[in-house]
């Protein structure tokens, strides 16, 4: 179910405590005008992004579930124990070095994650922007953030009787997992964000499929590459790629161009193109599971929208913003593509169908508010206001611009 869906299906008390707690006072009467502003601000990125962040273990073993399950839902009836069991194991591995027993770079980011939590236990932006930084530098994965937190040092932050409903409400009240029934449900609609702020590209049996179709010698490189002993059978590496979160792409890089057009051709995928475009293709394919069931017959795409900027005035529009407002608005048009250098991101921008406004109107308020600042233009309005100021702004030659 769309969060569209699981909004409208909410009892009013429910209903009305997430409005309290994610719109501001007046902002909307009816339920219908309820729902519609909730479902704005839920799914926007930066919010999806900083609830993820500041949610605790058990929550990322129920997100993990939820997002690999079958219509992202799973039965309410005797979750608790599973999720606390499986938390509990997680944690016993990573304390025991089966997950994250490599070099020490990780023993600096977790001593500067602990100080992070235990100042405040949430992280602002500027924290989880400077710890971004730090993993980027370290060559840490961005799922291993959210492993880290499964270590000894931080039990006494989240390990008590109550963790499991601590984190169950935290999702609930966040407006990213509903009771529907005897289901608790993940919006279908924000599994590709949610898996992005995670870095899991795919469920765990999709990647081992996917591993599955690897030589020998190609897992032993995946897991030299990733720092973990690379000792054992071809199923014993690839269970080991499975069990430390290594992802498809991590692995699938790695991989001579010849293998890949013939693992797409296994497949019956396309084989032509770069090696970026069949890695991203054959990641795709797994995790749909579109190896196990027939693939979908997508429709026709819907014509472009038409644009007001030339190719070099859009370009500068959208280099004008972060590089995290970009692959925002890129998860927001569901591109196959959200991360890469700016430059690249611009790019993606500029293939797609959507017009400079509706591609800005994927951003939050405050994003368009710190455009419109940077380029001394009247912030506050509208949206629809704001995306129209940066639209004639960029509409006049680019020397006309004021300096910044």
């Amino acid at each position: 179910m769309r969060l569209e869906e699981l909004l409208a299906g909410l009892d009013q008390d429910t209903l009305d405590r997430l409005a309290h707690h994610h719109l501001e006072v007046g902002e909307a009467e009816s339920r219908t005008a309820v729902c519609v502003n909730l479902e704005s601000v839920l799914r926007s990125p930066k919010h999806v992004r900083e609830t993820i962040y500041n949610l605790q273990p058990p929550s990322f073993r129920m997100l993990e579930r939820m997002i690999d399950a079958e219509g992202y839902a799973l039965p309410l009836d005797s979750l608790k124990e599973s999720v606390i069991a499986e938390t509990l194991d997680l944690a016993r591995r990573v304390g025991s070095g089966q997950i994250l027993g490599r070099d020490n770079g990780l023993v600096v980011y977790r001593r500067v994650l602990l100080e992070a939590r235990r100042n405040e236990l949430e992280l602002d932006a500027s924290e989880a922007a400077l710890l971004g930084v730090l993993r980027r530098e370290l060559k840490i994965r961005q799922v291993e953030h959210f492993l880290i937190e499964h270590h000894e040092d931080f039990h006494p932050l989240w390990n008590a009787d109550h963790a499991f409903i601590g984190a169950l409400n935290g999702l609930r009240s966040s407006g990213l997992a509903y009771i529907s029934g005897s289901l608790l449900r993940f919006p279908e609609d924000l599994v590709p964000l949610a898996r992005q702020v995670l870095g899991l590209e795919a469920g765990a049996a999709a990647r081992k499929r996917l591993f599955e179709r690897l030589t020998g010698a190609d897992a032993s490189g995946a897991l030299e590459a990733a720092s973990l002993r690379t000792s054992g059978t071809k199923e014993e590496k690839i269970q080991r790629l499975v069990d430390n979160y290594v992802q498809p792409t991590e692995v699938l890089t790695l991989v001579p161009l010849a293998t890949l057009r013939e693992m797409c051709r296994e497949v019956e995928l396309a084989t032509g193109g770069s090696k970026d475009e069949l890695v991203t293709r054959l990641v795709r394919f797994f995790a749909l599971g579109y190896d196990i069931r027939p693939k979908p017959t997508d429709p026709p795409p819907p014509p472009p929208e038409p644009r007001h900027l030339s190719p070099p005035s859009f370009e500068a529009l959208f280099a004008s913003f972060r590089g995290q407002d970009l692959s925002d608005i890129l998860s927001g048009i569901g591109a196959s593509r959200m991360t890469g250098s700016k430059e690249q991101l611009v790019q993606l921008l500029q293939e797609s169908r959507f017009s400079e406004a509706s591609l800005m109107m994927e951003l939050d308020s405050k994003q368009l508010d710190a455009a419109l600042v940077k380029h001394r233009l009247r912030a506050g309005g509208s949206k629809r206001e704001k995306t129209q100021r940066l639209l004639e702004l960029f509409s006049r030659p680019l020397a006309d611009h004021p300096n910044e």
